[in-house]
């Protein structure tokens, strides 16, 4: 019965006898969306009727069940709660104004009449949980979540909790008929919960930028098509036509562009991953939100987890808001777990605490009301440092941080500290106490009592005449390197080029390494490591200057295993020592170089002929299998073609690394092309009217403005080195792939690449087993970078040692 609080007795009591049709309007909702002005979205009688029939065949409703309706009627889940079960015989329950956000109004309405069927906002099903004798509802048989993302331990404790319930995660926008995507939860689900499967009559697309299908396993705009679409926006055409274009796949019809980031697992499940727009900058490094989010709710205890970012330029941080499941969280642990399974650049720098994350009227985060976190902080008590450790670190940070006063319960990064000043506090740390403090370990150390017992138990510098030894080579050739700056102080970590060196600075720090300690080091080495902590280690591994042979050994194992990195495009593997940090000790780490670059060298003829010869030299060092292998680039391909051959030779390749590289079909290319080639590879900028006519001299001259290793190269082997690069390039694009029988890892540069130009979907064709893909977000470039090169490494070695 409906009640009506004025009655219509001005309307005439009989049918009005008004066709209507599928295409008519049925409702407009206004909805913000993640962003931007309300907007009216216009929904069709065909759309939702679409939604009913299908949740009728999938969930059986009839008479016998009860459906609460308690979502606002602001949103559209309200229009399936208000009309499904007048379609299908079931009993309408109405929740009482605002009892959507009482937990124990909730508990008591479903007990009390005997509630089937329900939808919650992962946020209030979280409260929904807490409430005591949540478990006595035992009349529930299905439960939707839908608004938010859901997290694994939200779903594990439903499961726990209400055992004879199924629960499902369901998405959709506003802008089509109230979800398009479902999914039934499982405990056996591995990783995040997926947005699953489209429903009925539902396309869920997942694209790249210009509307090209991303790959399998490669994110994307999550796009929507078929017949739960809306009409559009009430009276905005303008913005109508921006959002829902012309879909691709089905000339005539449209598809809206949701705005949200998703991927397609290999069953066909679709896992959401955030907002596009939710790309925010931290100290210069670009970041999903949606995946920090995603790998907080991973944690265990985490409930709910909000990211944000604070703040700007250096002074930017990371905060994390997090809700508990059914356990206090501590913060310390959290950053320790977190630390564990993403980079640092993803561990935020503040954790908050909260009991609930705030909502809207509508159910949703309400972002603007989550708590500053320079309140949280201020907020604490003053608790002194306590014992010797804990007072001289205090003093640094009060030092290195500008503040005046530290207490035991403070955070470095709350403090406003960043990844350089806690470069700069592990090498104060090293002098103060004496000391190797880990550069993870200040991430993972949520006060500074925390950090000071880490320290604590960490052993002294100089444990033996041996350590002491390499403990001062590291500190006087961070010395060296400071004093080649025109600076007082750098880490040991610090990177030559990224603290404003050049090629006058390496050939300094070459010239003080000879007279400091008599190693004659080509500038070669030093360009390709450029850290005082890495030339320390290469000098005291007694490593000999064979800057340009073939076989570089960076470091030699203490067992049967080794790796094995074949060169990149430059021809020179002295980039893969920081490999080294990340290898185990017993694994041999052996650098492939070109030949072609010493006096004399005659360069290879085919690409096929350049794996033979490097396969002879791997096999000197190592007769036998199973062989590791290893390349960035180009290096990539080489190695490719080594395994192959490895294999037909009959010998196990136990694991086959590429690092961004791409199969090229082979074609005939013209030495312009080649040139033009050259000039992407090294991010040349050439003019583009300078592009079709480019010479190998035009080329030289960029190449030489260029730092790092081949800058010095070029140096040595000054005009020729063009001719050396586009040799590469001619066996690249000349070589016929044969198919290796395996699986590989490979390592995407996200970076600045839309998801049809990613180059791993590449690489099935040519390898019989799995790729398995480790998408970091950087560009091709960067993968040399020490930081870069030690992830992959750790990644590496898990394949080295399962």
């Amino acid at each position: 019965t409906l009640l009506w609080a004025d009655e219509p007795s001005d309307e005439p009591a009989h049918d009005p006898d008004v066709a209507v049709g599928g295409e008519d309007a049925v409702y407009a909702i206004y909805t913000s969306g993640s962003t931007g002005t309300p907007k009216g979205v216009v929904n069709v009688r065909a759309a939702v009727h679409n939604r009913l029939r299908w949740m009728t065949e999938r969930f059986g409703l009839g008479p016998g069940d009860q459906v609460l309706q308690k979502s606002p009627y602001t949103f559209d889940t309200s229009v399936w709660e208000f009309f499904w079960p007048l379609m299908t015989g079931a009993t309408l329950v109405l929740a009482q104004p605002d009892g959507h956000r009482d937990p124990r109004y909730l508990v008591e309405t479903i007990q009390r009449e005997r509630i089937t069927f329900a939808d919650f906002v992962p946020s209030m099903l979280e409260a929904f949980l807490r409430e005591p004798g949540v478990a006595e509802c035992t009349s529930l048989r299905h439960v939707i979540a839908g608004g938010e993302a859901l997290s694994p331990s939200l779903r594990d404790r439903f499961l726990d909790t209400l055992p004879g319930a199924r629960l499902y995660n369901l998405y959709g926008p506003t802008e089509a008929a109230i979800g398009v995507t479902w999914w039934e939860c499982h405990r056996e689900d591995a990783g995040s919960v997926p947005i699953g499967v489209p429903i009925a009559n539902a396309r869920v697309y997942v694209l790249g930028p210009d509307g090209a299908l991303a790959a399998p396993g490669v994110p994307g705009e999550l796009c929507i098509a078929g017949r739960p679409l809306a009409r559009g926006y009430l009276n905005r055409p303008g913005l109508t036509a921006q959002r829902f274009a012309a879909d691709p796949f089905f000339p005539g019809e449209r598809m809206y562009r949701t705005g949200d980031l998703g991927r397609r697992r290999a069953d066909g499940a679709i896992e959401f991953h955030g907002r596009v727009d939710d790309q925010v900058k931290v100290r210069g490094v670009r970041i999903e939100l949606g995946e920090v989010e995603a790998a907080l709710r991973g944690l265990a205890g985490v409930g709910q987890a909000v990211a944000l970012a604070h703040g700007s330029g250096l002074d930017s941080r990371l905060i994390a808001y997090v809700v508990p499941d059914s356990v206090e969280l501590d913060p310390t642990a959290l950053r320790r777990a977190m630390a564990a399974v993403v980079p640092d650049y993803l561990v935020p720098s503040v954790f908050v605490v909260i009991e609930s994350l705030p909502v809207t009227t509508n159910g949703k985060l309400d972002r603007a009301a989550l708590p500053d976190p320079g309140e949280v902080v201020a907020g604490r008590d003053y608790d002194p440092p306590v014992g010797p450790f804990e007072e001289q670190l205090a003093q640094l940070w009060e030092e290195i941080l500008g503040v005046s006063r530290v207490g035991r319960d403070d955070n470095f990064f709350a403090l406003g500290g960043h990844s350089l000043l806690a470069m700069q506090l592990v090498g104060r740390v090293r002098s103060v106490f004496g000391t190797d403090l880990p550069f993870r370990t200040v991430f993972a150390s949520m006060t500074l009592a925390d950090l000071a017992e880490q320290i604590s138990t960490l052993p002294a510098v100089a444990p033996s005449v041996t350590d002491q030894h390499t403990a001062q080579r590291r500190e006087r050739m961070a010395e060296l390197v400071a004093s080649a700056l025109g600076v007082d102080q750098v880490a040991p970590e610090d990177n030559i080029f990224d603290v404003g060196g050049g090629r006058d600075t390496i050939e300094t720090v070459s010239r003080a390494i000879k007279q400091e300690f008599g190693v004659d080091i080509n500038p070669l080495v030093v360009a390709a490591m450029p850290t005082a902590k890495d030339l320390a280690e290469w000098i005291d591994a007694s490593s000999e200057d064979s800057a340009l042979d073939v076989i570089v050994p960076l470091r030699q194992g203490t067992g049967p295993t080794s790796l094995f990195c074949i060169h990149p495009l430059g021809g020179l593997s002295w980039l893969y020592y920081p490999l080294a940090q990340a290898i185990p000790d017993s694994v041999g780490l052996y650098g492939i170089q070109a030949r072609g670059l010493r006096p004399g060298d005659a360069m290879p003829a085919t690409l096929t002929a350049m794996a033979a010869d490097y396969l002879a030299e791997i096999r000197v060092i190592q007769p036998e299998g199973p062989y590791h292998l290893l390349g960035l680039c180009a290096g990539g391909e080489i190695a490719h073609e080594v395994a192959v051959q490895l294999q037909r030779d009959g010998q196990q390749v136990a694991s086959l690394t590429m690092l961004d590289s791409r199969p090229t079909p082979p074609g005939r290319v013209t030495q312009v092309q080649r040139l033009n080639a050259v000039a992407r590879h090294f991010d040349l900028d050439i003019p583009p009217e300078d592009r079709p006519n480019l010479t190998a001299d035009l080329l030289y001259d960029q190449l030489c403005q260029r730092q790092g290793p081949y800058s010095f190269l070029m140096r040595q082997k000054g005009r020729a080195i063009v001719d050396f690069y586009e040799n590469m390039i001619k066996l690249v694009d000349n070589h016929d792939f044969g198919s290796y029988d395996g699986g590989i890892l490979f390592v995407e540069a996200m970076a600045a690449r839309t998801p049809e130009r990613y180059f791993s979907p590449l690489w099935r064709k040519y390898v019989t087993g799995r790729v398995d893909v480790l998408a970091l977000k950087y560009l091709h470039r960067q993968l040399a970078r020490a930081e870069v090169l030690h992830q992959i490494g750790e990644r590496v070695a898990e394949l080295i040692n399962p």
